[in-house]
């Protein structure tokens, strides 16, 4: 996944340029190159919920040329986190139906709560089969509103 974005400077590209470098090394990227006129930072990616939405890139380049600055990201944490959310609960459901069926079946013996069993567990993989592309989309969407939000105050501080 990628995302490119571009603001005006209305005072110091340099400035602005020094300000985002400064944000994004705070919440945890690793300066990779670092000229007067671009950047590039890399990050361990989105992990989980509770951490910066600016972690959901993977790797960011910024340049300035004139009076903009522009921000090419890899969404690579998001595209991690879209990717998991996706196959753990759909696994674990799968993992525990079957681990669960075997038990019962010797405590319990043949019987209709197998098939009341596997539907339950059917329906709770199907539910998030269907919830995690919405969950994601959330998390992308939230990660491409921080970029933005970072440049929007990067050309702020540049006056």
């Amino acid at each position: 996944m990628h995302y490119q974005s571009t603001v005006r400077i209305p005072g110091d590209p340099a400035r602005a340029l020094e300000f985002t470098v400064a944000v994004l090394a705070s919440v945890g990227f690793r300066i990779t190159n670092r000229e007067s006129n671009a950047a590039e930072l890399r990050g361990s990616g989105y992990r989980n919920s509770n951490e910066n939405s600016l972690r959901g890139a993977s790797a960011i380049q910024l340049r300035t040329h004139f009076d903009q600055l522009t921000l090419d990201a890899e969404l690579g944490g998001v595209e991690w986190m879209g990717k998991f959310l996706f196959w753990f609960p759909t696994l674990l459901c799968l993992g525990l139906g079957v681990v669960l069926s075997i038990v019962f079946f010797f405590v319990f013996g043949p019987g209709k709560w197998f098939y009341i069993f596997v539907t339950v567990v059917a329906a709770e993989g199907i539910v998030f089969t269907f919830l995690a592309p919405f969950i994601a989309r959330r998390i992308e969407t939230r990660t491409r509103t921080e970029l933005d939000t970072l440049l929007a105050n990067a050309a702020a501080a540049s006056r």
